[in-house]
């Protein structure tokens, strides 16, 4: 069967139906149907007679953007491309959620400028923001979820940030926190490394191994996080309580005080679980980036001891092995965002599509595991790997808002120089 790479999924009458056209879909249950394949090319005029009595409308896939640009001048009239309410809401929520994304950037910006000129620290916009994640993450969950898991390694130290801080409140609200509660987990978990501001750029961006030196000097970080919060007016006591416990475990070897679990709160080890697997998942000065089920097996070897167990089993089931804006390659050897995660059906997410079967960028094409997604060669899609972040060039920004994060122009355009100590963010 010829294949072909697909890139539009568009809603067509039954009369415009044309050989050579592939149906990735009709307006009934495929079982309801006389068709033996759940997705097919047209090869034959009879095809076409059997869906025009069948069907009142079917679903077709364009093979490239020319066959659908073909298609547009021959139908003379706009044609309807699907989408599912999950996408619309998706659509709505996503500009909110990207300025709302770069707002946290400028105010973690703002809080370290403080820090490092002796200022007092204000909390006040960083808690608002704060405060409209959790709406947001409620309204559309995977919208900013989708926003954050854009990645640079220059602004890795404030995503990551805020990556911790949102993905805590997402799973807080999976636990049924309150929204005194979630404001909390959300501020300590975009302020829980501040002290690493103290730490000088050699130690924290280090390529290679730290000498017992420059461990003894990173592991005060959570004191020095600890101690910045400590002289915040109105912080909460949890908020400086996971920047002080962040590093330590359950079986009492963890640091900086090497307390047993029972002496831990439950925030605190909620932030070290995601801390660890986001950390993974990312491009770091000494370590590359793995794909979520690597980061999400080394939490699993590591529970009971440096993690609490219930806490990393509950994590890890609402999390899922492709979290929302992770990279998967099909067995057809496409590449895909995934853009929502479903505990009921782990291994059948809703996908976008980005690059061809030979990994050529510039396509996309949106398809549910959860139903009869057919290629066309007419074998059902499948995931065959999770991917890296970054793998094959996809850059997650790309798909979903105009501006890439890599370098803002509002920072290119700021006064920080690269002698700065606040440079090594940077």
């Amino acid at each position: 069967m010829k294949e072909y790479t697909y890139i539009k999924r568009v809603e067509m009458d039954v009369t415009r139906l044309e050989v050579g056209m592939f149906v990735g879909q009709l307006d009934k249950p495929w079982e309801k149907s006389s068709f033996a394949f759940q997705g097919f090319p047209i090869e034959n005029q009879e095809q076409i007679e059997r869906l025009r009595k069948e069907c009142r409308k079917v679903y077709v896939d364009f093979k490239s953007q020319q066959a659908y640009d073909v298609y547009l001048l021959k139908a003379g009239s706009e044609v309807v491309v699907e989408h599912t309410e999950s996408d619309i809401e998706l659509v709505k929520e996503l500009p909110m959620a990207s300025e709302l994304n770069v707002k946290l950037l400028q105010a973690l910006v703002g809080i370290s400028k403080q820090v490092l000129a002796d200022q007092v620290v204000e909390l006040e916009s960083l808690t608002g923001y704060v405060e409209q994640a959790i709406t947001s993450l409620k309204r559309c969950p995977q919208a900013l979820l989708l926003v954050i898991a854009s990645k640079s390694k220059r602004l890795y130290h404030y995503q990551h940030l805020i990556r911790v801080g949102v993905i805590a409140i997402a799973y807080g609200i999976e636990l049924g926190l309150s929204e005194q509660q979630l404001v909390k987990l959300g501020l300590g978990g975009m302020l829980f490394d501040i002290g690493k501001l103290k730490v000088t750029p050699g130690i924290l961006n280090k390529a290679g191994k730290i000498d017992k030196h420059e461990a003894l000097v990173l592991r005060e970080h959570p004191r020095e996080s600890f101690n910045i919060l400590s002289r915040v007016v109105g912080i909460s006591d949890t908020v400086r309580e996971i920047a002080l416990s962040h590093h330590e475990r359950v079986d009492g070897k963890g640091y900086p005080r090497t307390i047993h679990a029972e002496r831990v709160s439950r925030y605190a080890k909620i932030i070290s679980i995601i801390d660890f697997v986001d950390a993974v998942m990312s491009d770091r000065p000494y370590s590359s980036a793995r794909p979520a089920p690597e980061a999400i097996g080394l939490l699993e070897k590591n529970k009971g001891s440096k993690f609490d167990k219930n806490l990393v089993d509950s994590f890890t089931g609402w999390m899922g092995k492709t979290p929302v804006g992770s990279l998967v390659e099909m067995r057809t050897g496409e590449v895909g965002i995934i853009l929502n995660y479903r505990k009921d059906f782990p291994e059948r997410p809703r996908i976008m599509l980005v690059s061809d079967e030979l990994k050529q960028l510039g396509v996309t094409k949106v398809i549910d595991l959860r139903d009869t997604a057919v290629h066309s060669s007419g074998n059902l899609y499948r995931i065959a790997n999770s991917l890296a972040s970054g793998s094959f060039q996809v850059d997650v920004s790309q798909y979903i808002n105009k501006d890439s994060f890599d370098v803002p122009e509002w920072i290119k355009k700021s006064n920080i120089t690269t002698n700065s100590p606040f440079a090594k963010f940077l």
